[in-house]
């Protein structure tokens, strides 16, 4: 636990470190650009790159103290139930295209994912899109093996789906 604390604390005083950093920078460019009249030409670009990597530092810093931002307004909503139907999707897909016992392995990969778990609590549009592509899979593999226009139809409402979720 201290080992935790300890990498998070350095992670943080390195996110303040640059934070004070680019305060000077700034307040020396607007120094040397208004009294001097003599600007620095890279004060903008260092200021960026030096916020870029305070961002970077300090996702890592509240990650490693689980302190990250948490938006889960709508977790109840879609998490659980996207996930259920990425399953079923799944094992019946792998079921056209492969063995039962393909089928089960990698509807058991799948679950048991931890991109997939992330992916399902979070708000990202990720699992609706998953949920889609699979679904559009299945309907050209069943269109495919019983030259049925209807499953090739759901399989063009699904991709229609992904250019809406996604766009």
């Amino acid at each position: 636990m201290t080992d935790m604390i300890c990498i998070g604390a350095i992670a943080g005083a390195g996110t303040a470190t640059l934070l004070f950093v680019i305060v000077v920078v700034n307040l020396a460019a607007v120094f040397m650009r208004y009294v001097v009249f003599s600007p620095f030409s890279w004060s903008e670009e260092a200021i960026r790159y030096i916020a870029v990597w305070m961002t970077f530092m300090g996702a890592a810093a509240a990650s490693w103290l689980d302190e990250h931002m948490d938006m889960n307004m709508f977790s109840d909503f879609g998490g659980p139930t996207f996930q259920s139907w990425h399953r079923a999707l799944l094992h019946a897909l792998m079921r056209r295209l492969e063995a039962p016992r393909t089928a089960r392995l990698a509807t058991l990969l799948l679950a048991t994912s931890p991109w997939f778990l992330f992916l399902g609590m979070s708000l990202m549009t990720h699992t609706a899109t998953l949920a889609c592509a699979l679904g559009a899979t299945l309907g050209i593999a069943v269109a495919r093996e019983r030259s049925a226009a209807w499953p090739a139809a759901a399989a063009g409402v699904g991709i229609g789906l992904i250019a809406l979720i996604r766009p």
